[in-house]
């Protein structure tokens, strides 16, 4: 219905900020990074847990491969960083205090119990999870080369760690983190 549209609308825009943050960090186009800021920043205010995923990639991008960077790229990451802090600070400053109760808040799951219920939920979550594992074993093992591909697998988790510590506990809400672990 009309709701379920509205509410997955914003979800639009996360392919649109993974195009653009692909594109930029191949070409290093500002065109490409100006139209990821704006797809994430707009999907940032939408939903509470997106401040998880500028700084996961942001984060992760600096943390693994640093030295690779030109200047344009570290600015950029600093950017997306910047992005979900800024979102956070506002939403602590602005929002929890005038908090009258907490996202289903009802449920009596701890936050581990209602991220297994989401775990099997969404079924391609566990692809994911198996992605992160082998990506990391391969890391360690092999000190294979970090990708931006990586990023967006650790964001996805991020984001899904966010939501569970949320007890956001419907689907529709973990579809970020789905459509994020897709490339």
């Amino acid at each position: 219905s009309s709701a379920l549209l509205l509410n997955t609308f914003p979800s639009a825009f996360i392919p649109i900020f993974l195009y653009g943050y692909i594109r930029f960090t191949e070409t290093k186009k500002w065109g490409y990074g100006i139209l990821a800021l704006i797809a994430i920043n707009y999907v940032l205010y939408y939903y509470e847990t997106m401040f998880t995923i500028p700084v996961a990639i942001g984060a992760c991008s600096l943390l693994f491969s640093y030295k690779k960077q030109d200047k344009q790229e570290r600015i950029f990451n600093y950017l997306l960083i910047a992005s979900g802090v800024l979102f956070l600070l506002l939403y602590l400053i602005l929002v929890v205090p005038r908090i009258e109760h907490m996202y289903h808040h009802y449920t009596k799951d701890s936050i581990w119990a209602n991220a297994a219920k989401i775990l099997f939920a969404q079924k391609i979550m566990w692809l994911v999870i198996v992605a992160l594992i082998a990506r990391l074993i391969s890391f360690i093992k092999k000190k294979a080369d970090y990708t931006i591909y990586d990023s967006l697998l650790l964001a996805s988790c991020a984001y899904c760690c966010g939501a569970a510590a949320l007890h956001l506990d419907y689907t529709l809400y973990y579809t970020p983190a789905t459509i994020l672990a897709l490339p």
